[in-house]
């Protein structure tokens, strides 16, 4: 059986991988941000949201799916705010 302290190293691993990605997402996002600023889109795509949340609930799989589509919905909102903000400046 695996020790605390192993099973917390791979936890922080983990966690450096999900802030290096988040933080490339929220790079797109920011793109995203500016396109739709010049061709005067909406901020919220609700169609594209539920598209999202239906495809990784089913890759999340039994057990996960609830979880990972609140960690999405999460996003979603941090990605809307981030838009927002910088379509007003």
């Amino acid at each position: 059986m695996r020790d605390l302290a192993e099973l917390r190293g791979e936890i922080d691993a983990l966690d450096s991988d999900l802030a290096r990605l988040f933080r490339h997402r929220l790079k797109v996002v920011d793109k995203i941000a500016s396109v739709k600023r010049e061709s005067g889109a909406l901020v919220c795509d609700s169609g594209r949201e539920a598209e999202i949340l239906a495809r990784v609930a089913v890759e999340a799989g039994e057990g996960y799916a609830e979880d990972v589509c609140r960690l999405f919905a999460s996003i979603f909102d941090i990605s809307r705010a981030r838009q927002l903000e910088a379509m007003a400046n």
